[in-house]
């Protein structure tokens, strides 16, 4: 592009910007929850450490009857509270030279092990 012809802008918000509503929205809820004395995370942390307890008890004492459910509410619950500690990551594509399979030669030694452990 030389420097007289204009640059196009993209359409939409500018990356990042949130829209008044969503803020006032936001505060909103943040005041309601602190008007409660409601820690979302903190409730989290607590549903974490009972199901944690009863995993183990029914382990225990139950033969292991109810443990999945327990474990499932644990796990769960700690994934959540993950969502506050730590950033999601982006989807990552991994690709070799010129849009190759990266792991294709790792495919490939895979099958002639494989090939060698039937002969």
């Amino acid at each position: 592009m030389d420097e007289s012809t204009p640059q196009r802008k993209k359409p939409g918000p500018k990356k990042g910007a949130t829209y008044r509503k969503t803020e006032e929205l936001r505060f909103d809820l943040i005041e309601t929850l602190r008007s409660k004395n409601f820690d979302p995370v903190a409730a989290l942390v607590e549903v974490h450490a009972e199901a944690t307890k009863l995993y183990k008890k029914r382990l225990l004492h139950h033969n292991g009857f109810g443990a999945v459910g327990a474990m499932t509410v644990a796990k769960d619950s700690a994934v959540s509270i993950m969502e506050f500690v730590y950033p999601k990551r982006k989807a990552v594509e991994l690709t070799g030279a010129q849009g190759t399979d990266l792991f294709q030669s790792f495919n490939d030694l895979v099958r002639e092990i494989a090939k060698g452990d039937k002969e």
